[in-house]
């Protein structure tokens, strides 16, 4: 027995696996998958090409990261072309699935500029949801574009790819990256992150995550680890209307979650700061909080 077992960890080693690992722990998100990681504009496509091929199209390696996209071109001279890509990995838990389908209806009505998406209630899977959206989105833009005389327009087209990547006991947190491209210049991407309690559903907020008393503490420290996209550190002394007092720059986030480095509160361009700065995002690491956390650190193997 014991020469069996012997065999076998020397086997996980050969391939660098180990007894109990997390896919977490995987290089993918070593560390935490952000845009530094990835192509943030994953999956985009030329911007006058009408037909789109599966083997043209750059992903992220991440495991079991699946997408489906669509594509509208006019029927009759091909001078417009609309296309969504919907990138998703979910475990399946039908409470983590019902929460990220909400996300994908919200996304959905956004770049189609209507409310007329209604959400996949009960998906099965993150296929179930991929499908459902992309459908949804195909019918709705192929009804309501127009044809353009005389003109070859650039493709309009619109990325989102959502993906778990840390998970802390009952509560798992999500990675979601978005972008847009029509030809046109400047960051059109964001990222951010969110906590979700595979029990409830409920999406955490910082007033979740750490003690109303200590709230303020969160607030002085976030000036110290924000820093843009770009490596810049972030000045709190900016004209306006980026002059923000300490409690103001918590409040305006996009984003905040637990990962594996510490609660990471993220913004997307421009709302902070001017567009050429792009995104921030602070990570504040468990050392300095730990003791106010009310989710403590426990992460699942």
């Amino acid at each position: 027995m014991k020469q069996l077992l012997s065999i076998i960890v020397l086997l996980l080693l050969s391939t660098n696996i180990s007894l109990g690992q997390s896919n977490y722990d995987q290089k993918w998100n070593q560390p935490t998958i952000s845009h530094k990681s990835i192509n943030p504009y994953f999956g985009k496509i030329g911007v006058y090409e009408r037909n789109t091929t599966s083997d043209k199209i750059e992903m992220p390696a991440i495991p079991e990261l699946k997408y489906r996209s669509c594509m509208v071109v006019c029927p009759m001279d091909s001078c417009y072309g609309q296309r969504v890509l919907l990138a998703l990995r979910c475990p399946d838990n039908t409470v983590l699935l019902d929460a990220i389908s909400g996300r994908s209806c919200d996304y959905s009505n956004k770049i189609t500029h209507s409310t007329a998406i209604r959400k996949c209630e009960k998906p099965e899977s993150s296929a179930t949801i991929r499908s459902y959206y992309i459908d949804a989105i195909r019918s709705y833009i192929s009804k309501h574009t127009k044809h353009t005389e005389g003109q070859n327009l650039p493709n309009e087209q619109h990325g989102i790819l959502i993906s778990d990547c840390w998970q802390n006991g009952d509560y798992y947190t999500f990675f979601e990256a978005t972008w847009f491209d029509m030809d046109s210049n400047g960051n059109q991407t964001t990222e951010c992150y969110f906590t979700v309690d595979s029990k409830t559903g409920k999406v955490l907020r910082v007033d979740d995550l750490v003690a109303e008393n200590e709230r303020g503490l969160i607030a002085e420290l976030l000036p110290k680890y924000l820093i843009s996209e770009s490596g810049k550190h972030y000045d709190g002394n900016l004209p306006e209307p980026w002059n923000l007092s300490k409690q103001e720059l918590l409040s305006k986030m996009n984003g905040c979650a637990l990962i594996r480095e510490g609660l990471v509160i993220s913004y997307h361009p421009m709302v902070i700061d001017a567009a050429l700065s792009g995104g921030y995002k602070a990570v504040i690491p468990y050392r300095e909080i730990q003791d106010y956390l009310l989710v403590k650190e426990t992460p699942s193997n």
